[in-house]
């Protein structure tokens, strides 16, 4: 029997079993921490890049919402669109002279329907003058559930003042809410 306690063979690989389980959920989780920030980086970048293109035009059609919005798959490679839904809202909001925000035109895309509340652009930009916010929403899946649940769901916001008019113009209007806002007739 005292061979048997004094016997050191084999203590290395139990401690390799005991230890070896935490190494592998210590290497999923970092790489399903990683892929997290990656996604989240993606679609932050995807916005601000949204953002800044439409803003450089003083006349939008839907057709060039429909172009950004398809070119998504290449401007966020790291994402799996076949499990996958990205939903973006494009809002255009004007400021009366009081310095109330004003609906001018929205536009989204997606499986989800987006919104936006209008007042909390108060004070964004002086009376006249509009901005462009973007929002959008990316509901993907991960490989590993180690944070819990394999669905990931992302959001991110952008602010943009047009940069070659005061009000860019959709569809040859520069509103499509229906009635005409005073300061935002036509030009």
């Amino acid at each position: 029997m005292k061979g048997f306690f004094s016997d050191r063979k084999g203590i290395a690989a139990t401690e390799f079993a005991l230890i070896m389980p935490l190494l592998v959920m210590l290497s999923l989780s970092i790489f399903e921490l990683t892929f997290r920030v990656q996604a989240a980086d993606e679609l932050d970048r995807y916005t601000f890049q949204l953002g800044d293109f439409l803003s450089r035009f003083a006349e939008l059609t839907d057709d060039d919402i429909d172009e950004f919005y398809d070119m998504s798959d290449r401007i966020m490679p790291g994402v799996e669109y076949e499990e996958s839904s990205l939903s973006v809202i494009i809002v255009s909001i004007g400021f009366e002279e009081d310095g109330d925000p004003v609906l001018l035109w929205t536009r989204s895309r997606g499986p989800d329907q987006l919104v936006y509340d209008i007042e909390t652009a108060r004070g964004l930009a002086p009376p006249g003058q509009s901005i462009m916010l973007i929002r959008t929403k990316l509901s993907t899946t991960t490989m590993f559930s180690v944070f819990g649940g394999t669905t990931l769901t992302l959001a991110s916001d952008s602010v943009f003042k047009p940069r070659t008019t005061r009000a860019i113009a959709i569809d040859g209007d520069l509103t499509d809410v229906g009635e005409v806002i005073v300061g935002y007739e036509n030009e």
